[in-house]
């Protein structure tokens, strides 16, 4: 079984029938824990030309410490690499200069005795200039509803997000 990245826990159920229509059921909890993670923080675009900043952070859920290598990579080249001792959590930076019209793909990992974590995600980017949208942004509370009438007959695109940060 393959584990998302979080921490978490599910509820498992098994049900079984027998040739002789004998039938029985199991429950159990599955955790998923990882002592040592890493997570990437990039913007949601960048704009041609830009100078952005890239986060990285390193973390350690066990209540021993070890030295872990860290690794950045922009578009598959190393970027930065360094070892320290991990405590509890590092963090790390990258200073990237945006140079291209398409995406950039941004990677960071950690690395630990042969145990390896890390994310990989890619920021679009867009020509230098403005581009104007409409629309509507509302914070949803509890059972919040919202009636959103277009202006115009052109598609309509809804997003949604539980957490404050991206927005």
């Amino acid at each position: 079984m393959t584990y998302p990245d979080d921490i978490t826990k599910w509820d498992a159920f098994a049900i079984a029938m027998s040739g002789r229509k004998q039938s029985g059921m199991e429950q159990l909890s599955i955790r998923s824990f990882k002592t040592l993670s890493a997570t990437l923080a990039i913007p949601a675009f960048a704009v041609n030309g830009d100078a952005i900043l890239a986060i990285g952070k390193a973390l350690n859920y066990a209540s021993d410490s070890g030295t872990v290598s860290r690794s950045f990579f922009v578009n598959n080249k190393l970027l930065k690499r360094a070892s320290a001792n991990l405590k509890n959590a590092i963090i790390d930076s990258a200073d990237v200069v945006v140079n291209t019209t398409d995406s950039i793909q941004f990677r960071y990992t950690i690395e630990k005795e042969g145990y390896m974590d890390g994310e990989e995600r890619k920021t679009p980017v867009i020509e230098r200039g403005t581009e104007e949208t409409t629309g509507t942004f509302a914070t949803l509370r509890n059972d919040t509803a919202f009636t959103y009438s277009p202006v115009y007959h052109s598609p309509l695109i809804v997003h949604a997000s539980s957490a404050i940060l991206p927005v």
